[in-house]
């Protein structure tokens, strides 16, 4: 079962740079063959037809049901948790006999240390599911003094309030990696890097997994902050994607890669042909 192998997201220091090494460089290509595309264009003729399964199954969870879940110690299961929707639609699809009910999954995650957040006042990302007052004096010792903060409540007086920074974008490449029974190797065979390669995805009906910028994806310059969603099919130039937060999307393609490679050290869409069909 896919909890007991996912690796905490915590790597040491060296191995968690040529992570992100690997992160930062299939974002890179994504991006430049994007904008190849973009001189190209993005209509039928440039880009092929092509649908695959949309996530779903008994139970397909949607935000909105999840509005007063917390998501570890900032923020909301339904206002911050897609990336926990997009993961386990892996696991309905490809581990649906063992999955585990989707708030253990949520819980998993925030456990496991996918969930990062920090003090709205300071700076310092933390991984922990709750404040942790002993934590919180050490990582702010010299910093800013807190020997009389005994409860959270002085705690957060001192540094502000939990805000949440968001869900790690290597969760997915985890969970592909266990998936594929070690197979893929998480970011190494885990990343879409070009316009093509999202195009194979789909051909061989596995939907792409992918980051986009929230502001561009909705066409509302109001809209802050990214969102994972499961794109599925590309038809006349549109693209068809499953959103946790809304359901079905149609929107342009060439809408939806500008979204997909807006915030430079984030880009990122997932590979998932290592994984076989049930």
């Amino acid at each position: 079962m896919i909890d007991r192998d996912l690796p905490r997201c915590q790597l040491p220091r060296e191995q968690h740079e040529e992570r992100q090494s690997y992160h930062l460089l299939y974002g890179a290509s994504l991006k430049k063959s994007v904008e190849i595309r973009n001189e190209i264009g993005w209509d039928v003729e440039n880009v092929e037809n092509v649908m695959a399964d949309k996530p779903q199954g008994v139970f397909v969870p949607m935000a909105k049901s999840y509005a007063t879940i917390p998501f570890g110690a900032a923020n909301t299961v339904e206002k911050a948790g897609c990336i926990c929707f997009v993961s386990y639609y892996l696991l309905q699809k490809y581990d649906a006999d063992r999955t585990m009910p989707f708030l253990e999954w949520v819980d998993e995650i925030v456990r496991k240390g996918y969930r990062t957040w920090k003090f709205s006042k300071y700076s310092g990302t933390f991984s922990s599911p709750n404040v942790d007052l002993d934590e919180a004096k050490a990582r702010f010792e010299g910093v800013v003094d807190l020997t009389d903060c005994d409860t959270e409540e002085k705690l957060i007086g001192k540094l502000g309030e939990p805000v949440g920074i968001g869900g790690s974008v290597f969760l997915m490449d985890n969970v592909i990696s266990c998936l594929s029974g070690g197979k893929a190797k998480a970011v190494e065979d885990t990343r879409i890097k070009s316009v093509t390669g999202i195009i194979n995805n789909l051909k061989h009906n596995f939907w792409v997994p992918l980051r986009v910028n929230n502001a561009i994806y909705h066409d509302d310059e109001t809209r802050t902050e990214g969102h994972y969603v499961s794109l599925y099919g590309v038809k006349d130039g549109m693209a068809f994607v499953w959103d946790s937060s809304i359901g079905d999307v149609k929107l342009p393609l060439s809408r939806l890669m500008k979204a997909a490679v807006a915030d430079k050290g984030l880009i990122t869409a997932w590979d998932i042909r290592f994984l076989e069909h049930k």
